[in-house]
């Protein structure tokens, strides 16, 4: 498996996928033009690539539990950092003094914050369960969390800047459920999203942890990440493997929308525009 980091010229950030799987997978980004490609390395998980922007404006790059420093030309500042105080990172988020980390630590679903010399600052397990962290999200000084806890449990969680709880939120389904994505809403609001088994899944919350509303429905999507976005006129579009959902601000399904040969694992917005990034079968 190849880490593939590729930077378009009419994107404002860097962005990162993984695409090669042995050639069967090809790119679909056909309306942007790509400033440049790099491959890193080779590694033994096919676990999603994460990348986070740097106070100094380098790029973070990591996979599974190795990270790589790269600037915005592509040049790899340094080889693999193999870091052995942390887990397994899922998601991470660039803050002004280091990057912030969610994934899982010896099994349990936590959190961790990372300064600029690739040092554990802090790291904090969000509860005694088996699980990970899938997604963050920073408003101001306080910091969201949601992912998966047990088989059949997701949770939503807030948290300071220490790594102190402020509160925290579990859900639970009847089957495997997840939360991948976490977007602030114009409302004040925020929404995670993910799936439960098969299917769609988007809960509402306020800034206390109370919940608005739940989505779900018997819609096939497969499951990777679960990607939203809220539209200028105030709807919901939910992002999944194979379907793409509007939903009103009061969580109603306006459409469905099923992608026959495609399949999409994550997406950028900006401006009125989706960039979706995946494969064609």
């Amino acid at each position: 498996m190849d880490i593939c980091v590729i930077k378009y010229n009419n994107m404002k950030t860097l962005y990162t996928t993984l695409f090669v799987l042995g050639g069967f997978l090809s790119l679909q980004a056909q309306i942007m033009d790509t400033n440049w490609v790099r491959q890193y390395d080779r590694v033994s998980s096919n676990s999603h690539p994460q990348i986070a922007e740097m106070p100094n404006g380098d790029y973070l790059v990591s996979q599974w539990d190795k990270y790589y420093q790269i600037n915005t030309d592509g040049d790899s500042i340094d080889a693999a950092i193999e870091n052995t105080s942390w887990g397994i990172t899922y998601d991470m988020l660039g803050v002004s003094d280091g990057v912030l980390l969610t994934g899982s630590f010896n099994g349990h679903p936590a959190i961790a914050k990372m300064d600029t010399n690739f040092n554990i600052v802090w790291s904090t397990e969000i509860n005694a369960l088996s699980g990970s962290g899938r997604a963050l999200h920073a408003d101001g000084n306080d910091f969201y969390v949601s992912g998966k806890v047990g088989f059949n449990s997701c949770f939503i969680s807030n948290f300071d800047a220490a790594g102190d709880t402020a509160w925290y939120l579990e859900l639970e389904q009847f089957t495997f459920t997840q939360l991948t994505d976490i977007i602030k809403l114009s409302d004040g609001d925020f929404l995670a999203s993910g799936n439960v088994d098969d299917y769609p899944l988007a809960v509402k919350f306020d800034a206390s942890g109370d919940t608005v509303w739940t989505y779900t429905e018997y819609l096939f999507i497969s499951f990777m990440k679960m990607n939203a976005f809220e539209k200028s006129n105030g709807n919901i579009v939910l992002l999944g493997e194979r379907v793409m959902m509007e939903l009103d601000d009061d969580g109603t399904k306006l459409s469905d929308t099923t992608f026959t040969i495609n399949q999409f694992y994550d997406m950028h917005y900006e401006d009125d525009t989706v960039y979706m990034f995946g494969y064609q079968r």
